[in-house]
C-alpha cells in the first residue's frame, strides 16, 4: 500500500513560466540522495554567495601571488620659446617619460593584506558552504512533504469513498423502500461533500508539493513523479544524546561559531593593516627620459632605491586605529552572541529529539494495533460476517501517515543537529 500511494501521479500538472536552466533530469524513482545533491547546483538564494566568494578569492590570489610591478608612459607634447636673442620662432620641448617601480619591503603590509584576504576567503566559503546545506535540509523536508501529501491523499480517498457509500445506500434505500427519513440522508451527503472538499485539497496539494521540490531542486519545469522510499534507520534508531554533549560539538564545530570566530581574526588583520600602512617602504626605480629639441636632444636615465617615510597624517592613523579597534570588539561580541543563541537552539533541539523519539514509540505500537485489527476485520469479512473493514483500511492508513511523520520530523531533527556541528545533510 505504502509503496503504491508514493507512486500517485502528477499527470496533468501545468508548467510554471520561468527561464531554461542547465537542469539534468534525475531518474526515476526519485531517491532523497539524489535530491538534496542538487543543493550543489547554482540557485538564486545564493548565487550572491558564490559570487562574494569569487571576489574574495580574485583578491586572495591577487595579494597572494599577483605582480607588483608598476610601469608608466609619460608623454608630453609641447613648444617653447628659445630665450638666444635672434630666435623668434618657438621649438619642439616635447619629451616622454618611462617610469617603473617596484617594492621590495614595505614592513609587512601586504603580507597582512594578503592574511586578511585569506580570512575573508574562508568566511566567504563558510558562507556558500553553510548555505548549501541549509538547501539540502530545506530540500529532505519537501521531499518528505511529498511522501506526507501522498499518505494523506490516501486517508481522505478512502473516507470520501466510505462517506459516498454510506449516502448513497441510504438514499437508494430512501428512494426505493422509503426506509430513511430524507433529513438522514441530506446529513450523509453533507459528511460525503465535505470529506470529497478534504480529498481535492490533498489531490491538489500532492501537485503543489510536487512542484515545489522540483524548484528548490533547481528546475522550474521538473515535476518529480515516483519517489524512492528513503532509508532512514541512522535518525530514527540513533540514540538521545546528553544535551552537553551535543551544545559542545555544536560550538566547537558549527558554521556560525566558526565564522564568527574568523571575522574576529579578520578584524585583527584588518589592525594590521592599519597599523603597517602608515609604515616605511622601500622600492626600486627606473625611470628613462627622452626630450627632443629642434636644435639638439638630451637622453637620460636612472634607477635607484626610493624610500617613503610617512611624516605626518592628521587624524587619520589614529581613526582608523581606533576604528579597527571598534571592529575587533564587535566581531569579538557577536562571538558572545552565536554561543548564546546555539546554547538556546541546541536546548530547543534536544527536546525536540527527546519527544519525538517518545512519540513514535506510541506510534508504532498505533500502526501495529491497526495492522491486527485490520487482519482481523479482514478474515472476518471473508467469514462473511459483520466487519467494518472499510473504517479498518481508513484507520490503517491514518497510522501509517502518522508514524512516518514522526519518522521525517525526528529525521529533520537529527539532520539538522548534524547541519549545526559541521556534518553534511544526508549524505548517503
Amino acid at each position: 500500500m505504502w509503496r503504491q500511494l508514493i507512486s500517485v501521479s502528477a499527470v496533468g500538472m501545468l508548467a510554471l513560466p520561468g527561464l531554461a536552466n542547465s537542469f539534468e533530469t534525475p531518474d526515476e524513482p526519485l531517491r532523497l540522495v539524489d535530491a538534496v545533491g542538487y543543493a550543489q547546483h547554482t540557485h538564486p538564494s545564493n548565487r550572491h554567495l558564490e559570487l562574494d566568494y569569487e571576489l574574495a578569492r580574485e583578491t586572495f590570489q591577487q595579494l597572494e601571488s599577483g605582480s607588483r610591478l608598476e610601469a608608466r608612459v609619460l608623454v608630453v607634447p609641447q613648444r617653447a620659446d628659445r630665450a638666444a636673442k635672434n630666435v623668434t620662432n618657438s621649438v619642439d620641448d616635447s619629451y616622454a617619460r618611462l617610469e617603473v617601480t617596484y617594492p621590495i619591503y614595505d614592513f609587512g603590509l601586504t603580507s597582512a593584506s594578503a592574511d586578511q584576504a585569506a580570512t575573508n576567503l574562508d568566511i566567504a566559503g563558510q558562507f556558500v558552504d553553510f548555505s548549501t546545506q541549509q538547501r539540502r535540509l530545506a530540500i529532505m523536508k519537501q521531499f518528505f512533504d511529498v511522501l506526507l501529501a501522498d499518505l494523506d491523499y490516501g486517508v481522505k480517498n478512502e473516507k470520501m469513498t466510505l462517506a459516498f457509500l454510506r449516502f448513497n445506500r441510504y438514499r437508494e434505500e430512501m428512494e426505493l423502500y422509503q426506509a430513511h427519513a430524507e433529513v438522514d440522508v441530506l446529513a450523509l451527503e453533507t459528511i460525503y461533500r465535505e470529506r470529497f472538499h478534504a480529498r481535492q485539497q490533498a489531490a491538489i496539494e500532492q501537485l503543489v508539493s510536487r512542484r515545489k521540490l522540483g524548484m528548490m531542486m533547481g528546475s522550474v519545469d521538473y515535476v518529480p513523479r515516483d519517489l524512492q522510499q528513503p532509508e532512514l534507520s541512522i535518525y530514527i534508531d540513533r540514540e538521545v544524546l546528553d544535551y552537553q554533549v551535543m551544545l559542545e560539538n555544536v560550538l566547537k564545530n558549527s558554521h556560525e561559531m566558526v565564522t564568527a570566530k574568523l571575522q574576529v581574526e579578520q578584524a585583527q588583520h584588518a589592525l594590521t593593516v592599519v597599523e603597517k600602512r602608515y609604515q616605511p617602504s622601500v622600492d626600486v626605480r627606473l625611470e628613462a627620459t627622452e626630450w627632443t629639441q629642434e636644435t639638439g636632444s638630451r637622453n637620460s636615465a636612472s634607477i635607484g632605491l626610493q624610500f617613503e617615510i610617512p611624516l605626518a597624517s592628521g587624524t587619520r592613523k589614529s581613526h582608523d586605529r581606533k576604528k579597527a579597534m571598534i571592529d575587533i570588539q564587535r566581531a569579538e561580541a557577536r562571538v558572545a552572541e552565536v554561543e548564546h543563541d546555539l546554547r538556546t537552539q541546541v536546548l530547543e533541539l534536544w527536546k525536540t529529539i527527546s519527544l519525538h523519539q517518545v512519540d513514535l514509540a506510541a506510534a508504532r505500537v498505533r500502526s501495529d494495533y491497526r495492522d491486527q485489527y485490520m487482519d482481523r476485520a479482514r478474515t472476518l469479512y471473508e467469514l462473511e460476517e459483520t466487519a467494518d473493514i472499510g473504517d479498518a483500511q481508513a484507520e490503517q492508513l491514518r497510522s501509517l501517515l502518522d508514524t512516518k511523520r514522526v519518522e521525517f520530523e525526528l529525521t529533520l531533527a537529527w539532520s539538522k543537529y548534524d547541519m549545526m556541528r559541521g556534518v553534511p545533510v544526508y549524505q548517503n
